[in-house]
């Protein structure tokens, strides 16, 4: 490469930030695979281009501190030592981002794997493992020497009828640092014991159980965040149909600050919203803050009575700033009684859905009712103002609201935001197919394009801002 190459101006930590975003792992792993992947050749490639980048990728130990190991593949133990020696000996004293999948490795690939690296645990800042429940035990060199962890990915799947009785994970219970948790496909004997009054985010998906929920959500600190995800292993499968139970959640009360409850997993949307239902009606959580649902492709039925029940037992009504509903099927007159109750709102997320070939009418959130009582008294309501502190609206919609009415509301809440400006995220909902539905889609595109044309004076004024994503 030419010494005058435009490259060579920018600054070498700049140049070192940029190779790190260069993907150094692979998918659908083999034998040699990982050995490529443990020598990082996808960095020795780029260490070849001249000696100003070998430089860079040679002496930039950030480079070279994610280490990612698939232990069922270390059967040519010596080859793959010297490799991960190298890499390691490369990160330098930078902290390591280790992942260590080890299901599937014997105890003889896990043992030697751990006895190589149990010099650098102190350097260890993240830690992403997985191993079968049973072969745990392996794990016990961890104990005590994860000075520096402060995040923790922990899978222990059970790998058919394994379970070890009584078995306690306490290999991560001494580790000062930890703040953040993800918990995946671990069964009720696996939930580790963590120092949980320090931990600020709680990830637990897959195989999550009601008694592994309720242990985190009991000891979670006020301030932190708590998402439960994947969660169709709570439903007891019966035979080989899809024919489920329904959990049992025992009453539970939590201090965490925010709650994401995913249920795509959930076989059928009318089970989703009896999941939300049950979870709700078993929680209490006075500390919440902000509220999110999720669920793919298609959205849940809104449970509407245990929410306002979960609401009025959290007294959400003083505490929540926070709430995402794009992926429920909530109607205008559900939404407005529900905004009703949470007077503290700030920050709103909705959003109207065509049901998908059910040849069905779209569930609309975002109308004209719901923005003239959101704007306050007007010349067709004197009903007072909702939700008097919002000063975000995010809405994936078709679009079925007036312009003027929709402009009328946010020029009514720029001047009681702090601040005095209104922030709109608009976007319209991803095309569907059906009869009319592209017909319909073509047009929210256009509403949309209208409103912001009729907001572009109070953004101009600087009391509104408006992000358009028009798809």
């Amino acid at each position: 490469m030419s010494a005058n190459s435009p490259i060579h101006r920018v600054p070498p930590e700049v140049l070192g930030h940029i190779v790190s975003y260069f993907p150094t792992s692979r998918i659908g792993w083999t034998a040699d695979m990982e050995l490529a992947n443990i020598r990082k050749v996808p960095l020795l490639l780029l260490a070849r281009v001249c000696s100003h980048w070998r430089a860079i990728v040679m002496h930039t130990p950030a480079l070279w501190s994610r280490i990612e190991v698939h232990g069922r593949y270390w059967e040519r133990k010596k080859v793959y030592t010297k490799a991960l020696k190298r890499v390691l000996e490369r990160a330098g004293g930078h902290g390591l981002d280790m992942i260590l999948v080890l299901d599937g490795a014997t105890d003889g690939m896990v043992r030697n794997l751990l006895d190589l690296l149990v010099a650098h645990y102190h350097r260890i800042t993240s830690l992403d493992v997985c191993i079968e429940g049973k072969r745990l035990l392996l794990l016990k060199s961890l104990r005590e020497k994860l000075t520096s962890l402060r995040r923790l990915s922990f899978g222990a799947p059970t790998g058919g009828n394994t379970a070890v009785p009584d078995l306690s994970i306490d290999m991560f219970h001494g580790c000062p640092q930890l703040r953040h948790v993800t918990l995946n496909s671990v069964v009720n004997e696996y939930v580790p014991q963590l120092l949980y009054h320090q931990l600020e985010s709680v990830e637990y998906k897959d195989n999550g159980t009601t008694q592994g929920v309720a242990t985190v959500l009991e000891n979670l600190p006020h301030g932190s965040r708590f998402s439960f995800q994947h969660i169709a292993h709570t439903w007891i499968r019966v035979g080989s149909g899809t024919q489920v139970v329904p959990p049992t959640f025992a009453p539970v009360s939590t201090r965490i600050s925010a709650l994401h409850l995913d249920i795509t997993a959930v076989p059928s949307y009318i089970t989703a919203a009896e999941f939300t239902r049950l979870f709700l009606r078993s929680l209490s959580a006075p500390n919440l803050e902000a509220l999110s649902f999720t669920r793919h492709p298609f959205p849940a039925l809104w449970p509407t009575d245990d929410f306002t029940l979960f609401a009025e037992r959290s007294k959400l009504a003083r505490t929540l700033r926070k709430l995402d509903v794009r992926r429920m099927l909530l109607t205008d007159e559900a939404l407005l009684a529900v905004l009703a109750d949470l007077p503290a709102l700030e920050e709103l997320a909705l959003g109207d859905h065509p049901l998908h070939n059910t040849g069905r009418e779209p569930v609309c959130a975002l109308t004209d009712t719901l923005v003239l009582r959101l704007a306050g008294p007007n010349l067709e309501s004197l009903a007072p103002q909702m939700v008097p502190r919002l000063w975000l609206l995010d809405a994936t919609s078709l679009f079925t609201c007036t312009v003027a009415a929709y402009r009328d509301f946010v020029a009514a809440r720029a001047g009681n935001v702090p601040g005095g400006v209104f922030v709109s995220n608009l976007s319209v909902v991803a095309p569907v197919k059906g009869p009319g539905r592209e017909a319909q889609w073509n047009e929210a595109k256009k509403k949309l394009g209208e409103i912001v044309e009729a907001l572009e004076g109070l953004v101009a004024q600087g009391r509104a801002r408006v992000y358009r994503d028009s798809l």
